[in-house]
């Protein structure tokens, strides 16, 4: 690829690889988040990233998977790309590599790409930090050591399993959706007595189990790593009697916490 290209920014559906093949001459690089998706809580599925390597090989592009969410044995594997048996050419890690003790992002590359950048050519003020290095490191063995990646894909098959289970006795809950420790419920809110996810996170917060709203209709649910089993359960009975208390609850909760922004917004989910 010459140096003269111009940079393109793809904006495309997930899953629409048509959007990928008409972007190609002008495609530098696909930066692809392996998470899933503040608005929709979903992963690009495996196929599709097999795909766009296949392409990224095809027309000499790079492909970049933003990991900063998922890295780190979040969602059963160390890095989530790995789901895919895919080698993307860079990776952008943050957030569980710092062990949640100091600011900590790396950036992961092939060495075609990181030889690229010669001395002098590329700089960061903090750039190297050794005391972030060595917090680093010390996180990256204590995953192995522990086995977090195992623990991580074991724990989602139990919680997924418990929630699949209170989805069976209530139809508030739409879609159970996630791998590992990275889990999603979506809720239909015809069934809510007009309330939102919001509303059912506020609810949950008073039981004791803090879980992530996003937008209206969707709850994330991303426990520390080092969650028990024993720790599981009692969310999953605050979860379950949340549920069922939510379509009787007077008033709305989200009034006190629900950004300007967000307020009538709803997330289209295909199961």
């Amino acid at each position: 690829m010459s140096s003269n290209q111009k940079s393109a920014a793809l904006q495309r559906h997930q899953s629409d690889r048509g959007s990928v093949r008409r972007a190609r001459e002008r495609t530098r690089g696909i930066r692809d988040r392996t998470h899933p998706r503040r608005s929709r809580d979903r992963s690009p599925d495996d196929v599709y990233l097999r795909r766009i390597r296949e392409l990224c090989d095809q027309y000499n592009v790079l492909m970049i998977c933003d990991e900063i969410q998922t890295g780190i044995a979040r969602t059963g594997r160390l890095l989530a790309h790995e789901w895919a048996g895919i080698k993307p050419d860079l990776v952008f890690l943050g957030k569980a590599i710092s062990g949640g003790m100091y600011p900590v992002s790396c950036v992961l590359g092939s060495k075609e790409v990181m030889l690229t950048v010669e001395p002098g050519t590329h700089g960061s003020t903090y750039g190297g930090n050794p005391l972030g290095s060595a917090v680093a490191i010390a996180a990256l063995e204590i995953v192995e050591e522990e086995q977090l990646t195992e623990r991580a894909q074991g724990l989602g098959e139990v919680l997924r399993a418990g929630l699949r289970d209170i989805q069976a006795k209530d139809p508030m809950i739409k879609t159970i959706r996630g791998r590992g420790l990275l889990n999603a419920i979506v809720i239909d809110e015809s069934k809510t007595g007009g309330h939102s996810a919001w509303d059912l996170c506020m609810l949950m917060k008073e039981k004791g189990l803090l879980a992530k709203p996003t937008h209206q209709n969707i709850i994330r649910l991303a426990p520390p790593l080092v969650i028990t089993e024993q720790q599981i359960q009692t969310a999953l009975r605050i979860i379950s009697d949340a549920v069922a208390e939510l379509p009787s609850l007077k008033g709305k909760k989200e009034a006190e916490v629900l950004p300007e922004g967000e307020k009538g917004v709803h997330i289209g989910v295909e199961n």
